[in-house]
């Protein structure tokens, strides 16, 4: 999976094809890929199973997300590799030392903030999907369908460890004015065998980082349904207060 934040810029002329949308969508992502700097974001993770609709378990962490371009390890598509850590600061309220591991969740999706618009937008990615541009909805928002195309194989996912080939459907609201991802959502249709539905969706907005403006994720969200539909699982992540990541910050619990 990939995911993506963009640098404020001069709006393009309005398209008025899919093929224009996406020519302006994957510009943001190349944007993005070339000149983000490494930056840190208070996260906060809650993720819960439930059965019949009762909740049964609940888990709560806050970390300090940091998220690093590295160029010394660089993707398959020559672009440097958006890795990201976590510093746990809290689980479940309480503070912990310094180190702590990541606590077992009821559901973990600890990837997503990068991949899921990189994997449906990055230039590399299209052509692996097809896609269809609707009509303008109220507030200036475009809405493009895609859904990866039937016999790719190079696009995969990570679930569980395994790697799967990619088939999945969706849906992204689109700014036409400056062609960011408000808001997208991938159904994953190849699940591993204790999955009968999963269901990715990100929301994005302009972030502050030192003295400049990007496009990042604000909320990412896993849905997941197991084999015994009664049973289903959440993952919600949240970021605020981004900042440029430099040496001379500490993260202290």
């Amino acid at each position: 999976m990939a995911l993506i934040l963009v640098q404020l810029a001069a709006a393009p002329p309005p398209p008025h094809s899919v093929d224009e949308v996406l020519a302006a969508v994957s510009r943001n992502v190349r944007d993005f890929q070339e000149r983000l700097p490494d930056f840190v974001c208070d996260e906060r993770i809650t993720s819960t199973a439930s059965e019949s609709g009762t909740l049964r378990t609940m888990k709560i962490v806050e970390s300090v997300f940091k998220a690093v371009q590295k160029s010394s390890s660089l993707q398959g598509n020559g672009q440097p590799a958006f890795t990201e850590t976590r510093e746990i600061m809290a689980v479940d309220g309480k503070a912990v030392r310094k180190g702590t591991a990541m606590p077992r969740l009821p559901l973990a999706m600890l990837g997503g903030f990068s991949d899921v618009l990189n994997m449906t937008f990055s230039p590399e990615n299209l052509e692996f999907h097809t896609y269809k541009l609707t009509e303008t909805l109220d507030g200036g928002k475009l809405v493009v369908k895609f859904a990866t195309k039937d016999h790719q194989q190079k696009l995969r996912t990570f679930l569980n460890g395994d790697s799967l080939v990619a088939k999945d459907t969706g849906t992204a609201w689109i700014d036409a004015t400056s062609y960011q991802v408000v808001r997208i959502e991938r159904n994953s249709l190849t699940l591993p065998p204790n999955l009968s539905r999963l269901k990715n969706t990100v929301e994005y907005g302009w972030t502050a980082i030192g003295d400049r403006e990007f496009w990042l994720p604000l909320l990412m969200r896993s849905d997941a349904t197991g084999r015994d539909t009664r049973k289903t699982k959440v993952f919600m992540a949240d970021y605020t207060n981004c900042k440029k990541f430099t040496a001379d910050i500490k993260l202290v619990p």
